[in-house]
C-alpha cells in the first residue's frame, strides 16, 4: 500500500488532456504532500517561524530539506535570501546553525560538523 501522512496537506495534479493521435487517453495523476503554503501577505518572520523547527531538527541530527517553488517573480529568491532589513531563510538558518554549533562546542571534546547543499534548478 501507499504511505499517507495525515499530518500533511495534499494536492492531486492531473495530466492535462491532449491529442494523442488516436491513442487511448492517459489519466495520470500525481499526489504531492506539503506542510504549508505562503502567500503574498506573509512576512519573512511568518516563514521563519514556520521553518525554524526544521533547522532545529537539523541541529538535532536529522536530514532536512526546504523547497521553494513558484513561477518567475513569485518571491522565491526574496523568501530564501531576503534583504538587510528582512533576512530570508538562508541567512536565518545559517545564523541558527552556527550559533548552535558554537553553543554545542562549549562542551569539552565535542566538535560539530556542518554539511549544507544548495541546489537551484531553473526550467524556463
Amino acid at each position: 500500500g501507499s504511505f499517507q501522512d495525515i499530518t500533511k496537506q495534499a494536492i492531486d495534479v492531473a495530466e492535462p488532456p491532449k491529442d494523442r493521435g488516436g491513442l487511448k487517453n492517459r489519466n495520470k495523476t500525481w499526489r504531492y504532500y506539503f506542510d504549508r503554503v505562503f502567500g503574498p501577505s506573509h512576512t519573512q518572520e511568518d516563514v521563519w517561524t514556520a521553518s525554524e523547527p526544521l533547522i532545529q531538527s537539523a541541529v538535532d541530527g536529522f536530514p532536512v530539506c526546504m523547497f521553494a517553488y513558484g513561477q518567475t517573480g513569485s518571491g522565491k529568491t526574496h523568501t530564501m535570501i531576503g534583504d538587510k532589513e528582512n533576512p530570508g531563510l538562508i541567512p536565518r538558518a545559517v545564523d541558527k546553525l552556527f550559533n548552535s554549533k558554537r553553543d554545542l562546542e562549549m562542551n569539552p571534546g565535542l566538535r560539530v560538523s556542518i554539511k549544507v547543499e544548495l541546489l537551484e534548478i531553473y526550467n524556463e
